[in-house]
Formats: C-alpha cells, structure tokens, sequence
C-alpha cells in the first residue's frame, strides 16, 4: 500500500519553478495492505545532498488479528 499523500512533489530539489510540472518519484510503501496509520510525513528539500526531496515518514502498525 503506498503511505505517500498527494503529489509528493519529489521532483528534483533543484527545479523551483512553478511551471515545472511535480511528479513523485519517492514512495514510502507498507506491506501487509491495512493495519499501517502515518504519524508525520514531510518532503525535506536538501539539493546539496541529492537530486531527489528526501521522504521522512513516522509510521505505525498495529496487525489485524
């Protein structure tokens, strides 16, 4: 199941321009299907480290038993 929320806007960090059309190329994803809740997510913006916006996810899981 895939834990991202909208767009994800994980273009590359470098591209700041509006016209630029966002694309996710990040997933954070979770395997069994239910049972997953997101604490936090946020996309950090560091270009100088990579290309790519880095996901930071807090996640829990509780199993359906």
């Amino acid at each position: 199941v895939d834990l991202g929320r909208g767009y994800g806007n994980t273009y590359p960090s470098s591209r700041e321009d509006i016209t630029y059309a966002p694309c996710r190329l990040d997933y954070v994803m979770a395997y069994p299907k239910t049972g997953w809740s997101v604490v936090s997510y946020e996309i950090l913006d560091c270009p100088e480290l990579s290309d790519h916006r880095f996901i930071v996810a807090e996640l829990t899981y509780t199993p359906n038993n």
